[in-house]
């Protein structure tokens, strides 16, 4: 990928029917243009540098100290620095966010990521508008997806 600025971003987007207007600055931190495919994923992680007792859990909470790793463009992996992310976390224990995601029926399309903790403890977690419907259907989750890190389900 390369980075590419707002103006060049825009031109290539209207060439497929796309007007500026479904792009908010206010949501986007950098353009980039996608020069090749690879034949391999990138080991992308989403972590965050709190410990676990200090997230919350199920709740909607302004997340911050979040950070990006594996990719090889240091603005990808700086983007998040100092941002502070309307969020929702749900505690995976040994599941993945995929079975979160198949229990509440969401779309694949839907924002839901794998995020570690400083703990080394692993989340589903949404941001902004994907975190505040999260909230809504989180009544849906089985009891064990509703434990607190080192909390013992039986």
């Amino acid at each position: 990928m390369e980075i590419v600025d707002r103006h060049t971003y825009i031109a290539a987007a209207s060439k497929h029917n796309h007007i500026e207007e479904e792009f908010n600055d206010k949501y986007i931190e950098l353009y980039l243009r996608v020069t090749e495919w690879l034949d391999k994923r990138l080991p992308l992680e989403l972590k965050c540098d709190r410990f676990s007792r200090k997230l919350k859990v199920l709740e909607l909470c302004l997340c911050d100290r979040l950070s990006i790793t594996g990719h090889p463009q240091s603005e990808v992996v700086n983007c998040l620095n100092g941002k502070k992310l309307l969020s929702l976390l749900i505690y995976l224990g040994k599941r993945s966010q995929w079975d979160v995601a198949q229990i509440l029926k969401l779309s694949p399309l839907f924002g839901l990521y794998r995020l570690t903790d400083g703990s080394n403890n692993s989340y589903a977690c949404a941001f902004n508008q994907d975190a505040m419907l999260l909230k809504a259907l989180k009544n849906n989750l089985p009891k064990k997806f509703r434990a607190r890190p080192g909390s013992i389900i039986f």
